[in-house]
């Protein structure tokens, strides 16, 4: 289900640019193949294998809007800039925070009912340092963190 949504997430951008582009058919020509494949997917996979069925079927087709619906997105809206958003926004922050999470998963205690409250102080500082690490995997973040290191620790900010 994480993975699934990651992936959803990582779509929002690509489908705002459609929205804003005044492109909306391709969208709806995309979720009414989605839908019209997902139904019995989702059916099937739910009766033969339960909630594990349905967030497969989650993860399923999320990867085929990012690895089919992106790539015809982009032979329309930013031509050529499909293999740099994928190498230079994409794949350094999932690296990054699939580490930063891989290690927070190690380190983190196994969640009891007597403490919960260590297991969740774990997640969330992990989560916080991916984000941070997500954030300046990209070329936009790592020009923000210098400005704020300029604005904060000195040195002058050009806007």
């Amino acid at each position: 289900l994480m993975i699934g949504t990651m992936l959803n997430g990582l779509m929002y951008i690509p489908y705002m640019l459609q929205l804003a582009y005044g492109w909306t058919r391709f969208a709806m020509v995309v979720n009414s193949i989605s839908v019209t494949i997902l139904i019995p997917v989702l059916y099937l996979s739910t009766n033969s294998f339960g909630v594990i069925g349905a967030a497969w079927t989650w993860l399923l087709l999320n990867i085929g809007y990012v690895l089919i619906a992106l790539p015809f997105m982009h032979r329309r809206l930013l031509c050529g800039e499909l293999k740099n958003w994928y190498q230079r926004d994409v794949l350094p922050a999932l690296f990054l925070v699939s580490v930063v999470m891989g290690f927070g998963h190690l380190i983190a205690p196994i969640p009891t009912i007597d403490e919960p409250l260590i297991s969740v102080m774990v997640l969330v500082l992990a989560a916080l340092i991916a984000l941070g690490v997500a954030g300046v995997a990209t070329p936009v973040g790592r020009e923000m963190a210098i400005k704020l290191k300029k604005h904060f620790w000195g040195g002058e900010v050009r806007c």
